[in-house]
């Protein structure tokens, strides 16, 4: 996805310049968040390389109208002023999208079973997890965090049928087992493929081992922060 298509989706634009000038990309670029009414911030780099021309600043401004912000990313000259000013013309709401806001409403009770293996980080959770808690939060949810090794017992204690079941993918199948039929089940890959991924091409492309063939050729990726351990098995694909 080229920078053009990104502006659809953004929520502000940081278009950063040299001290060279703006070339009709970033003036296309600019011109495209006026007309959607993208807010953006014009940023200068590199004038640690010549501090004393303001040339480029009036030129800009006189264009644009706009006044750029001068920074320079080698010695962190202006970056303050640069927070400053994304906080300034950040939208006041973000409607960005939900991990599992849309899954939950006020009130609403959402299972997250966390297996804790040799892979996991001590004294912690991974980021997916904490994130999906915070937003289970900010939706007016509550989170009962388990292990799935006392799964069964939780659901036991629980005096409410949870809304949505979340568990990590090494044990889905044993989780799947124990969650009631009428519970909804997912996993924390399958919430963050749809909230940061395209999780249609996804789902498709799962589907289309159904039309494999013998001697057809299959790319499988994964990225891991962590090198694999013993037990680690699927974990590395959350993070």
């Amino acid at each position: 996805m080229g920078s053009m298509e990104v502006l659809d989706y953004a929520d502000l634009a940081l278009v950063v310049v040299d001290n060279r000038g703006v070339s009709e990309y970033e003036t296309e670029i600019l011109r495209i968040c006026r007309e959607n009414k993208l807010p953006f911030v014009l940023v200068i780099n590199k004038v640690d390389e010549d501090p004393g021309d303001s040339g480029l600043q009036r030129t800009v401004l006189e264009k644009f109208q706009t006044k750029p912000i001068l920074v320079s990313a080698k010695n962190g000259l202006g970056i303050s002023e640069l927070k400053a000013e994304i906080i300034r013309c950040a939208p006041k709401v973000w409607e960005g999208n939900s991990i599992v806001g849309d899954l939950i409403g006020p009130g609403d009770l959402a299972v997250l079973v966390v297996p804790i293996d040799s892979a996991a980080p001590k004294g912690r959770l991974i980021l997916p997890q904490v994130q999906t808690i915070r937003d289970i939060l900010d939706h007016g949810g509550q989170a009962f965090v388990v292990r799935e090794s006392e799964l069964q017992a939780g659901f036991s204690a629980l005096q409410t049928k949870p809304k949505l079941v979340v568990t990590d993918s090494q044990v889905f199948a044993k989780v799947s087992t124990l969650t009631p039929e009428d519970v909804p089940l997912t996993s924390f890959s399958i919430l963050f493929a749809r909230y940061k991924g395209d999780l249609d091409s996804l789902t498709a492309g799962a589907y289309a081992m159904e039309s494999l063939k013998p001697g057809d050729k299959v790319l499988i990726a994964e990225a891991c922060t962590h090198h694999r351990q013993e037990d680690d098995r699927e974990r590395g694909c959350q993070r």
